[in-house]
């Protein structure tokens, strides 16, 4: 995926060169003139080369982010009974098609990437959310979208940080064996490095680079996206579900945004839970450490992983991964993001999230815990080939975020609701006393 970046402020250059080399060497009139003219030349040939030198060093820092590649590659087909929280985020740009993967954490919200609203429709009527099937042709159960809550942090165009968004739902899903929601990880400062994960999603299986993220390039209408789930196949899905409210970081910054990266999606109705459609649990431990555990990502992304075109499964995939040391030689995280709102896991050569999974999930089961809890979002990556870790924004780091932008919509909709009672209650006194009036005026 490629990412362009635009260097903040103004490119005073020449500012990092003039120092004592040139106000000594060209101020002072004792020098003849084919020496001013041999400095003159030299000191610009410095200053261009501190000018390439600072280019270099800054794209050193940003480059990583420029190679952005979300999706699964050499996955394996995944039932959507063992992923019962994953869902297919639809944006409609001609036709309603998966764009953006995405995790149950309650009924009627969803948990997804802030890049995802970048480069997506801002309509929220353009939105649904699938659920309940592994197959997207086979989805069935969608769903709408209420909002979309972005993470007031996320930072558009050019964020990288805090690229985490809640999707809330216009109707609650229905919870069973396919439907379901995750446990959020909570641990915040608990280390993680070298836990085995997975990922799951429909995203691109190529491995290209010019897929763009979901909100940024999709439509900004939420009546031309859609919520999938419930089942593994895309031809299959029967679920969808529409979008209410596309709810992205409030300092997601687009066009290019990489920090908070995060985004919510609320349905328009709420998601049946069952065997094929659940909540996941998500982790609130920010400071625990989870390197090391084994964690799984999955999704409906590109499975090629090559340049020659995309090819995007219509079986769900997924793919174990490990949670790796933030530090870690090629975790590819620029100088300017914040360490701690990131994650990074790293899998079998070969084996990578990919486009077309942003926003899915990283689903680990940490230690001696036996519940599976959502430890990532699916945000950037490097090639979709494995040899380097891919990035995913940390769940825990977003968990108070996450719980006062769905509890402030639902004190909205609960103050709203209160609001036409009373407006149908003054109406109907009103109209009582209207026809108790008409009752005196017929008798007299």
């Amino acid at each position: 995926m490629h990412n362009t970046y635009n260097i903040q402020g103004e490119d005073n250059f020449g500012d990092y060169c003039e120092g004592s080399l040139e106000k000594k060497n060209i101020e002072r009139q004792t020098f003849n003139f084919s020496i001013e003219v041999w400095l003159f030349v030299n000191i610009q040939m410095y200053r261009f080369f501190l000018f390439f030198a600072f280019v270099v060093f800054y794209m050193t820092a940003i480059v990583p982010a420029a190679d952005i590649g979300v999706k699964i590659v050499n996955g394996d087909d995944a039932d959507i009974a063992d992923n019962p929280w994953q869902v297919s985020v639809q944006m409609k740009s001609g036709d309603l098609k998966h764009e953006c993967g995405g995790v149950i954490i309650d009924n009627k919200w969803i948990l997804s990437a802030a890049h995802c609203y970048l480069f997506g429709p801002k309509r929220k009527s353009l939105w649904r959310v699938g659920a309940g099937n592994s197959m997207l042709s086979k989805m069935t159960v969608f769903h709408y979208v209420k909002a979309l809550h972005v993470h007031e942090q996320f930072q558009e165009p050019f964020g990288i940080e805090n690229d985490i968004m809640l999707i809330e739902l216009k109707t609650p899903l229905l919870f069973g064996l396919i439907i379901q929601k995750i446990k959020l990880d909570d641990d915040v400062g608990k280390n993680y490095t070298g836990v085995l994960c997975k990922v799951s999603g429909w995203g691109d299986t190529n491995g290209t680079e010019e897929a763009a993220h979901c909100y940024l390039f999709g439509p900004k209408r939420k009546s031309l996206w859609r919520v999938g789930a419930g089942n593994s196949m895309l031809s299959k899905m029967t679920v969808f579900h529409y979008v209410k409210a596309l709810h992205v970081h409030e300092q997601f910054q687009e066009p290019f945004g990489i920090e908070n990266d995060i985004m919510l999606i609320e349905l328009k109705t709420p998601l049946l839970f069952g065997s094929t459609i659940q909540k996941i649990k998500l982790d609130d431990d920010v400071g625990k450490n989870y390197t090391g555990v084994l964690c799984k990502v999955s999704g409906w992304g590109d499975t090629n992983g090559t340049e020659e075109g995309t090819t995007s499964p219509d079986h769900l995939q997924v793919i174990p991964l490990y949670i790796v040391n933030i530090n870690t030689k090629g975790c590819f995280i620029s100088a300017a993001e914040n360490r701690k709102t990131r994650i990074c896991a790293q899998g079998e050569e070969g084996k990578d999230a990919c486009q077309g999974d942003s926003g899915g999930p990283l689903v680990c089961s940490a230690g001696d815990e036996k519940t599976e809890k959502l430890m990532g979002i699916v945000s950037y990556g490097h090639n979709c080939d494995g040899h380097v870790p891919s990035v995913y924004s940390k769940v825990s780091a977003y968990i108070d975020w996450i719980r006062k932008t769905m509890n402030k919509r639902g004190r909205s909709d609960k103050q709203k609701r209160q609001k036409r009672q009373k407006g149908q209650k003054r109406q109907e006194g009103q109209e009582g006393e209207e026809g108790k009036e008409g009752q005196e005026r017929q008798k007299k």
